[in-house]
């Protein structure tokens, strides 16, 4: 018999893969009667997607915050994130991407060993902390694709090129600082409430982390100055962008990668 994990988790896959399948067709069809079935994909395999997290943890003797379990974390929040903005404003262009990401960190979750730091319990301020800078990380990861597409249509426009029906520069961009907005805040939140629980942490790669995480701080704050004080945009706000979201992703990925996997 299947565990129930097994069931939510091939189950939000495939709704993860039908609304990479519709939102492809969107994206080259511009046919806007495939919203609302899209998001409705979208919705199911975040649900089953969460459900299936919250049930591995359930079923677990201890705790591990290990690597596989955050990728899963990451994965089920950007698309979460993503389907509350599909409610506002169509994005198959994100959900191209996001879908397929969230799917294979689920099913990492489910095929790789979950090491790490155990913890029986999570105090409050440590919860808090972890769900602001999943936060953080997510919506600034939507904004690194964000990033990627604004690079490459930029250059399409100057060669000449027509952009996808229904994209332009000009909305890619808003929806690109919009979530840097977000994630600086959730980031800044997420910083704050690190040291509140920091004493008595283990400390193994936290420096590394603290100062990797601090510089991705200060690239999305100097973006977000040159944005507002010089008009930044177009390759140079993505760039910077793509910059401060490695540094986000080495300071933590790569830091949990190096302890679990290669120490």
């Amino acid at each position: 018999m299947l565990s129930p994990f097994l069931w939510l988790s091939v189950g939000s896959v495939a709704f993860y893969l039908a609304g990479t399948y519709l939102a492809l067709r969107a994206f080259q069809t511009n046919k806007p009667t495939n919203r609302i079935i899209r998001t409705g994909s979208g919705i199911v395999a975040v649900m089953f997607h969460g459900a299936a997290v919250i049930v591995a943890i359930d079923a677990a003797t201890n705790l591990s915050l290990g690597l596989t379990l955050m990728l899963a974390c990451v994965g089920f929040a950007m698309a979460t994130v993503l389907v509350l903005n599909q409610l506002r404003k169509a994005a198959s262009h994100l959900e191209v991407f996001v879908f397929p990401l969230s799917a294979m960190s689920l099913a990492l979750f489910g095929l790789l060993p979950n090491t790490g730091l155990v913890r029986l319990g999570l105090p409050t301020p440590l919860f808090i902390h972890i769900v602001l800078a999943l936060l953080a990380y997510s919506v600034l990861a939507l904004a690194a694709i964000q990033a990627l597409y604004l690079a490459s249509f930029d250059r399409l426009v100057k060669a000449g090129n027509r952009l996808p029906a229904g994209l332009s520069l000009n909305t890619i961009e808003e929806t690109l600082f919009e979530s840097i907005w977000l994630g600086m805040i959730a980031l800044t939140l997420g910083i704050v409430s690190g040291f509140v629980f920091i004493e008595g942490y283990d400390a193994r790669g936290m420096l590394h982390h603290t100062i990797i995480t601090a510089a991705a701080w200060a690239t999305f704050a100097v973006l977000l100055w040159g944005r507002v004080k010089a008009g930044w945009r177009g390759s140079q706000a993505g760039q910077w962008t793509l910059f401060g979201f490695a540094l986000l992703a080495i300071g933590y990925f790569g830091s949990k990668f190096v302890i679990e996997v290669l120490v």
